[in-house]
């Protein structure tokens, strides 16, 4: 019964942990909001860019899909009319996407920004649940202190920046889901939850889910190697076996909607007649310059003409430094976290790397 009774005490805990960081994230989100007079507390609305010209009348055309006045199969605000899957499934498949239809049309605004807070609150709120899984996996004792990451996880400059993207939003929720999914294969589990939150953003955005497809894959590789002993050969073997199932049940579940998605795209950016804009320099930008996005109040822009978002506080690189120090963390760990951070930096600066993690398409 004192077991018993422990083990609910804990739970309550890590309930009022994830219910902490999730609040913190939406009153901070909100005082954002009220500084920059956004809506209520001032005239200015989320629909900028391409959220103004084309992603709002995509959420607005959810309730003509969900009242059964149109489909996503077929849809007629699509020039002459013609199948509206690839526009489904790229723009508005979130499960989160729905919740506008509870506003009217006139309020669509609104509900874009109603739409956003949640997310960024998420956000938040997925980064508590995966920080607080390791820090009971490494015998962490400053529990609360996971409000800290987490928080500059919601806020980091890719969600402000791309904020306006709000789909892509969904690959920022659930990411630490997927990774905290492979941490609980690697202590036995079957890979339930890796399996449920990589379908679910699969159907949510290919796009993104694609390119977290990719860092789940070197995460693994990467956990795998720190772990990796001859004595339990059989046990990595599990492991490996584990993953690929689970990632490949992850792509047989969501394949109604990415082969949809597919065939969209077969006869649009990946068609042979296809061309988009090639850039002459192999490169995206200036090296040392790249250095220079870690410093606060750095945005230039979310074009190729600007420099990559990876602002997350300065605490946070200062964090990033202690991580190398810590004694309980394997030292093929840390070198497996550094080895994967260059990569992802070389991929921002070389354009053929940076292409790999697009769909081998050269984005805007």
């Amino acid at each position: 019964y004192r077991r018993k009774g422990g083990i609910m005490q804990k739970k309550h805990r890590n309930g009022l942990i994830y219910l902490s960081a999730f609040i913190l994230a939406e009153i901070i989100m909100i005082c954002i909001l009220k500084a920059g007079r956004f809506y209520p507390f001032g005239t200015k609305s989320m629909l900028i860019m391409d959220m103004k010209d084309q992603y709002v009348e995509f959420l607005a055309s959810l309730r003509s899909i969900f009242r059964g006045e149109s489909s996503v199969f077929f849809s007629w605000s699509r020039s002459m009319g013609g199948d509206f899957i690839g526009v489904f499934a790229y723009y508005i498949a979130s499960p989160l996407s729905f919740l506008t239809v509870l506003f009217p049309v006139s309020k669509m605004p609104v509900a874009v920004e109603v739409l956003t807070v949640l997310k960024i609150g998420l956000c938040s709120l997925t980064f508590s649940v995966y920080a607080l899984y390791l820090s009971n996996k490494y015998q962490g004792r400053l529990r609360w202190a996971v409000l800290i990451p987490s928080v500059c996880y919601a806020f980091m400059s890719y969600t402000m920046v791309y904020s306006l993207s709000v789909m892509w939003l969904d690959g920022v929720i659930l990411l630490p889901l997927i990774l905290m999914g492979l941490e609980k294969i690697f202590d036995g589990a079957k890979g339930l939850l890796y399996v449920v939150c990589l379908t679910l953003l699969f159907i949510s955005n290919y796009y993104v889910g694609y390119m977290v497809g990719i860092f789940t894959g070197i995460y693994f590789l990467i956990r795998i190697c720190s772990e990796y002993s001859k004595e339990e050969i059989s046990r990595e073997v599990l492991r490996l076996k584990r993953f690929v199932i689970c990632s490949l049940v992850s792509i047989a579940m969501a394949a109604p909607i990415l082969l949809c998605a597919l065939k969209d795209l077969m006869v649009g950016k990946l068609s042979e007649g296809y061309t988009s804009y090639n850039p002459e320099s192999g490169t995206n930008f200036v090296f040392p310059l790249f250095f220079t996005k870690f410093l606060h109040g750095k945005y230039d822009s979310i074009t190729n003409s600007g420099l990559p978002a990876v602002y997350c506080g300065f605490l946070m690189l200062g964090l990033a430094v202690v991580y190398l120090f810590l004694k309980q963390i394997k030292w093929r760990e840390k070198l497996g976290m550094v080895a994967v951070l260059c990569l992802l930096t070389v991929s921002f600066y070389l354009i053929r790397l940076d292409r790999v993690w697009h769909g081998f398409q050269y984005p805007n």
